[in-house]
């Protein structure tokens, strides 16, 4: 994870001199995601906030850049933990509205780290799709609003045994289906440099 940073910093850093670099800190709420138990018993990601930062910088009419989720989190009536961590490359396009504001749609692509005790494979692909509003107050920050799609390539197959209830640490879930779905809600401010 720290030579992925490593080389996007390289990259934004290297980027034309006409160009703008800009660094986003967000936090924000995230939610969506199913999960059942060896007895087919349906379970829901608990929504919950999550912190989350992109960097970026000037391509064209657009950026380009990088994003880094963190959702600490369980599953809901059970007390399995869960933390899903996403980096994504991501491309988006600008769309003036007026001299202070703009929206933005964008694609991202990349990988999620789950780390949960029942999560045989714990690093998978990922995509996702993301759009908002920015408002620039000053003329090297701007407060940003997006909302962002996330879906996880996730492996759903176990051959576990629940020894006990849901509710205990022991009982092993699996994903519903082949894709976890998750939305964001995220509020930050854009610092430009």
């Amino acid at each position: 994870m720290k030579i992925s940073l490593q080389l996007i910093t390289l990259l934004l850093l290297s980027s034309p001199a006409h160009a703008n670099n800009y660094i986003t800190p967000m936090i924000g709420y995230s939610f969506g995601g199913n999960v059942s138990d060896t007895q087919d018993v349906n379970y829901q990601v608990k929504a919950n906030p999550n912190l989350a930062i992109t960097v970026e910088t000037d391509l064209d009419k657009g950026r380009i850049g990088a994003f880094y989720s963190l959702q600490q989190t369980d599953i809901k009536k059970t007390s399995n933990d869960l933390a899903i961590n996403y980096l994504h490359f991501q491309s988006a396009l600008n769309f003036p509205l007026n001299s202070k504001l703009s929206s933005f749609f964008g694609l991202s692509v990349g990988g999620t780290y789950i780390k949960a005790d029942w999560v045989d494979k714990d690093l998978s692909f990922s995509a996702g799709a993301f759009t908002g509003i920015r408002y620039q107050f000053s003329d090297n920050a701007s407060l940003h609003a997006e909302g962002r799609w996330l879906a996880s390539s996730v492996d759903s197959d176990f051959s576990a045994i629940c020894q006990g209830s849901p509710e205990s640490t022991q009982c092993k879930f699996k994903f519903e289906g082949d894709w976890l779905h998750q939305g964001q809600a995220n509020l930050g401010i854009t610092f430009v440099f």
